[in-house]
C-alpha cells in the first residue's frame, strides 16, 4: 500500500515540475517585455517604447494560453487518478459526451 502512494506522489510530483518549467518559460517572457519597456522610456526613446507596448499585447493570448495548458496539466491528472482508480469506462462516456455536447454541430 505504501509502495502504490509513493507512486502516485512521484507523479505528482511529475506533474507539477512540468507545470512550474511552463510557467517559468511565461514568467521569464513578461520579465523581459517589462524591462525592455521600461529601459526604452529611461532612455527617452519613446517610438521604441511603443514598439515593445505593442510587443507587450501579446501578453493576453499568452495568458490564455497559460490558462489552457493549466487545464490540460489538470485533465491530464484526473485522467491519471481515473485510470488508477480503475474508472476507465465512465471516463470513457464523459470524454464522448463532452464531445458530443461541446464539439459536435448540427
Amino acid at each position: 500500500m505504501v509502495a502504490s502512494l509513493v507512486e502516485v506522489l512521484e507523479e505528482c510530483l511529475l506533474h507539477i515540475s512540468i507545470f512550474i518549467s511552463e510557467s517559468m518559460i511565461l514568467l521569464g517572457f513578461f520579465a523581459g517585455i517589462g524591462v525592455r519597456v521600461v529601459n526604452e522610456l529611461g532612455a527617452g526613446n519613446a517610438k521604441r517604447a511603443k514598439f515593445a507596448t505593442a510587443v507587450d499585447q501579446v501578453e493576453i493570448p499568452t495568458t490564455l494560453l497559460a490558462f489552457n495548458i493549466l487545464l490540460n496539466c489538470i485533465q491530464l491528472v484526473l485522467s491519471g487518478v481515473a485510470v488508477g482508480s480503475s474508472s476507465q469506462g465512465v471516463v470513457a462516456f464523459v470524454n464522448i459526451g463532452s464531445y458530443q455536447h461541446f464539439w459536435v454541430k448540427e
